[in-house]
């Protein structure tokens, strides 16, 4: 999978008040044309598009610790909104399966998923009694042609894998999940509209955005500081080693793999470090 890119969320932050507006009044026409929505027209929404052929349909994952003590919260955490991926959900006999799939395999909330599904994973095979929050995902379906005032809420997958789109595709661009009997709900809240959700996405992924940036950043930062240290082993070796010796005699220094047993042995002791490089 790659890494985070910095325009990774970039369809929502890109809508603008003209589009909302547009949007918000497309979804008022459908409800007015739909009457009472049930969950059949929540399913054919899911594909819906706006006037520019965007993705409709927002897909919200949050993280939720759920404590076994009496009177103890649980801690909510929102770990990504995003419009990009097309969503379906398909039925076989009890069980669900949510299907995102991607324009290609490149795209940041692709791999953003994925890693916040196998951090899941490996939270939920390492939960024991003794722990005080046990892991749980909550994945929440809104089509905004519906106002968002309709939509689906998923419960912590089982299963999840990454396929191709198509059998004649080598590259998988589909995350699917599945879900457990009773995971799957329809839900409706009167008092959601577009403007609210997007308004509120908007916030949380300026918040996320300076997140992001700040792990570029200290990315950056240890990529220098690696540099910087190739760079000084370098010098080392070609330099005339008994001015570092620590020990070591000048016809012993000459080589060049002596030269690199001299580094590792001075990094090994302790007598020569570079930067922060840790032992």
């Amino acid at each position: 999978m790659e890494r985070a890119s910095r325009s990774n969320m970039q369809s929502i932050l890109d809508y603008t008040d003209k589009d909302v507006r547009e949007l918000h009044e497309q979804a008022l026409e459908n409800l007015r044309e739909i009457g009472l929505v049930n969950p059949v027209d929540a399913f054919k929404a899911l594909s819906a598009k706006d006037s520019k052929g965007r993705n409709t349909t927002l897909l919200e994952i949050r993280e939720i610790y759920v404590s076994p003590n009496v009177g103890t919260e649980d801690r909510e955490l929102s770990r990504i909104i995003t419009l990009y991926p097309e969503i379906t959900i398909e039925g076989g006999g009890q069980y669900s399966q949510l299907v995102l799939t991607f324009e290609n395999n490149r795209f940041p909330d692709m791999n953003r998923i994925w890693q916040i599904l196998e951090s899941y994973g490996k939270e939920s095979a390492e939960y024991r009694e003794n722990i005080d929050d046990y892991p749980m995902l909550q994945l929440t379906i809104l089509p905004l042609t519906l106002d968002g005032r309709y939509g689906f809420v998923m419960s912590s997958p089982i299963m999840w894998f990454l396929t191709p789109a198509d059998p004649a595709e080598e590259q998988p661009r589909q995350i699917r999940m599945l879900i457990e009997p009773g995971g799957l709900q329809f839900v409706q809240d009167e008092s959601y509209s577009v403007e609210k959700i997007l308004e509120e996405s908007r916030k949380m992924m300026a918040s996320y955005k300076m997140d992001l940036q700040r792990q570029l950043d200290k990315e950056e930062a240890e990529k220098e500081m690696q540099r910087e240290m190739e760079a000084e082993h370098k010098r080392f070796l070609e330099s005339n080693v008994t001015n570092h010796t620590f020990g070591y005699d000048e016809n012993t220094a000459r080589t060049a793999e002596n030269r690199r047993q001299a580094w590792n042995d001075m990094q090994k002791d302790g007598k020569f470090k570079v930067g922060n490089k840790r032992d």
